[in-house]
């Protein structure tokens, strides 16, 4: 399996979007329009890529640095400054439970360890996301508690160390 990821190319936009749209996919990414937004204009602490599966796109991935306040408006008090928050979709249902995600997850884990300057990477998802769950372990993260999201209800962080402190 050749899971790679490339930049997001405007065209990739109208895929997003219809994504976005699939049932496995919109209750854990209820805020259809700005998650486009987010894509078309990332914010200057944000990137993203296409994740593409034997050269076919399959999913989006996008990251973001975690300021302070944020962080500690959440209780995560504990997570280091210059962490990442990153969010992952599959966007076709045949992909889920085939190792994408978690090798798409790896990658970026093993680029963003390269930069010397992110010391844990973040997820969350809610506490009824399955599949998200799995992946997330798989690709090396730990569950590291539960709490209430305003919006999105119970929910999971998993966190990765990639510097130790």
């Amino acid at each position: 399996m050749e899971v790679e990821l490339r930049d997001v190319e405007r065209a990739d936009l109208s895929l997003l979007d219809q994504w976005l749209s699939q049932a496995h996919v919109r209750p854990w990414f209820g805020d259809k329009p700005a998650v486009l937004n987010w894509a078309q204009c990332p914010p200057p602490a944000g990137s993203q890529a296409m994740i593409c599966r034997n050269v076919t796109d399959v999913g989006y991935i996008r990251w973001q640095s975690i300021d302070r306040h944020t962080l500690d408006s959440l209780g995560f008090t504990h997570i280091p400054d210059n962490s990442v928050d990153v969010d992952i979709l599959l966007g076709r249902p045949s992909e889920c439970a085939r190792g994408t995600g978690p090798t798409a997850l790896r990658q970026l884990a093993a680029m963003l360890q390269e930069t010397g300057a992110v010391p844990l990477i973040a997820l969350t998802t809610s506490v009824d996301n399955f599949h998200a769950q799995r992946a997330f372990l798989k690709a090396g993260f730990v569950m590291d508690r539960q709490y209430t999201a305003d919006g999105f209800g119970d929910c999971y962080l998993y966190t990765r160390r990639l510097l130790q402190h």
